[in-house]
């Protein structure tokens, strides 16, 4: 006979009624949950403790059965996602205040923890498209009054605020000619670029071109191969080469850095761009007050100046 004794094999582990009740009452307080929440919006605390509730009893039950070590980092992670979160902002803005307002979301959720904002740039004239056919946004900030008053008369934004000033530039391309060095040679220039006249940049150069009369109006715009949606896309066609002039703000030329030239337009005929801030209608009508009372506050404010805005006259 062997000295290897045999082992005997071992009978399947039974689970007890106990161990099997438990596991049905985790999956139908957690199934329960889901169901419930499949069309709600948010998390209340009644709900996460119903599923804390039904996770706990579910990963009990799972510690005594062989397939724990397989199932636990499920549960343990479902636990994880149901702790309570605070709800996020959303904030519609001008393609111009990219940097600026994301300095400023950085400030306010340091100052809130737990709070995190979602930014939405684009020209204010799309924003507003898409705020009047349902988009949702707690805080909306144009680049003129214009957009900022047809929002309100929409009923999509309540309380507008001044938030910054910004003044109108123009950038040259790296193609254009090197004599070219002053806003009254833009009629020189072969491919100019201007933004659609329904977007704030567009309307502002058009103040502009009209300040510095017909004749140069018309000589410009004989020349203008692109209206761009955003002021964004405006300086993009000369960044890229597509275009040899460009009427931007000051912040704007200020991104794109050596890659531009730029050139002051006499305060004669240029015009003072003014960005309003007011709550959309959103849910988080709190926290939206709180975001724009810190743009407009001295901090706020010291965002947006580092990244080139001013303060209005």
């Amino acid at each position: 006979m062997s000295r290897r004794q045999q082992q005997r094999p071992q009978p399947p582990r039974q689970k007890s009624k106990s161990h099997l009740q438990g596991l049905r009452s985790g999956f139908g307080k957690s199934k329960s949950y889901l169901q419930g929440q499949h069309a709600a919006r948010g998390n209340s605390p009644s709900h996460l403790q119903g599923l804390q509730t039904g996770l706990g009893k579910l990963l009990q039950a799972l510690l005594t059965q062989r397939t724990a070590p397989r199932l636990l980092p499920l549960v343990l992670l479902l636990l994880l996602a149901c702790q309570p979160r605070s709800p996020g902002l959303t904030v519609f803005a001008a393609a111009s205040l990219r940097e600026a307002l994301t300095d400023v979301a950085a400030l306010y959720e340091a100052q809130h923890p737990g709070q995190t904002v979602t930014l939405q740039f684009a020209g204010s004239q799309e924003l507003r498209m898409q705020l009047q056919h349902g988009a949702r946004a707690d805080v909306v900030a144009t680049a003129d009054d214009a957009q900022m008053a047809q929002l309100v008369q929409a009923g999509v934004a309540h309380g507008p605020q001044p938030l910054t000033c910004n003044r109108p530039v123009l950038v040259l391309g790296r193609d254009a000619p090197a004599d070219v060095v002053a806003f009254a040679d833009l009629p020189r220039l072969r491919r100019i670029v201007l933004g659609a006249p329904a977007v704030p940049i567009g309307a502002y150069a058009e103040q502009i071109l009209a300040h510095a009369g017909p004749e140069f109006a018309a000589a410009v715009q004989a020349h203008v191969v692109s209206r761009e949606p955003n002021a964004r896309q405006v300086l993009a066609k000369v960044t890229l080469g597509e275009a040899d002039a460009a009427i931007v703000y000051a912040t704007d030329a200020r991104v794109a850095g050596a890659a531009v030239r730029t050139v002051a337009i006499p305060a004669a005929v240029n015009v003072t761009a003014r960005y309003a801030i007011a709550a959309g209608d959103g849910a988080q009508a709190a926290a939206a007050g709180a975001f724009i009372a810190l743009s407009r506050a001295a901090a706020g404010q010291a965002a947006l100046a580092a990244r080139g805005f001013v303060a209005c006259p």
